[in-house]
């Protein structure tokens, strides 16, 4: 039952990810059409996109949790020692 849990939560992070994704390309697909102030020229440009709170929140805990050099997560320590 423990397996199933934890099979069911990677499935909704996946999930969320995957819709992370799917809205940040409907971002890249909208184009702007406009005038460079600095030159005058035409340009286009994707329509700019604010994380959701959720999404930052978890790209900050997903940082604090992972080591930079393997992109593992961090081991879990024993709490008398504080040793992994």
């Amino acid at each position: 039952m423990v397996k199933t849990e934890t099979v069911t939560k990677f499935d909704f992070i996946k999930q969320i990810n995957e819709k992370w994704k799917k809205e940040q390309q409907y971002y890249d697909d909208a184009k702007v059409e406009g005038k460079n102030t600095m030159t005058g020229k035409k340009t286009t440009v994707t329509w700019p996109r604010d994380k959701p709170i959720d999404q930052v929140m978890y790209e900050t805990w997903l940082q604090k949790v992972t080591d930079p050099d393997t992109g593992k997560f961090y081991e879990q320590r024993n709490p008398k020692t504080g040793i992994p």
